[in-house]
């Protein structure tokens, strides 16, 4: 009985760490299926745009696809970015076209290096995951942040 007492303790955080190694691992997996949904939604036009540009529209199908892939994983909508060098609306200018910021992550751009063919698409995805055992929490530091990038090209 007495080694069934020291052993059990034993497997129980075993198997709760591998649960929530699992959970990370399929976290990951989420947020970055995400982030190629939306590098796949931003190198389309929105609605009946004949071509991609800068507009809320574009960032809010980007961003709606990007939470909307990522199953089973909390994403705030703060949490789907684009490159954080400027904002569109200055990006946009430097190319002499027009364009506005991202309501929600005005610093950032999904479109880095234009809207032409060819252009750069980014989009990051991050998302905080509380682990299950608080032993291996308390190991860590606390909840895990997952960041994901992906990087397409405008058709």
């Amino acid at each position: 009985m007495v080694e069934f007492v020291l052993v059990v303790p034993i497997i129980a955080l075993l198997f709760f760490g591998l649960v929530d190694f699992g959970r990370v691992v399929y976290a990951q997996n989420a947020l970055v299926e995400g982030a190629r949904e939306a590098v796949r939604a931003a190198i389309v036009p929105v609605g009946n745009a004949t071509a991609v540009a800068y507009t809320q529209a574009q960032y809010d199908a980007i961003r709606t696809r990007a939470l909307s892939t990522s199953k089973g994983v909390t994403v705030s909508a703060s949490g789907v970015t684009g490159d954080p060098t400027r904002g569109c609306a200055a990006e946009a200018t430097a190319l002499g076209v027009a364009g506005v910021n991202d309501s929600v992550s005005a610093s950032t751009c999904f479109y880095p290096s234009g809207v032409a063919s060819g252009s750069k698409v980014v989009v990051n995805l991050r998302a905080t995951i509380q682990l299950l055992t608080p032993f291996i929490s308390n190991v860590v530091g606390g909840p895990l942040t997952i960041t994901t990038q992906s990087i397409g090209y405008v058709q």
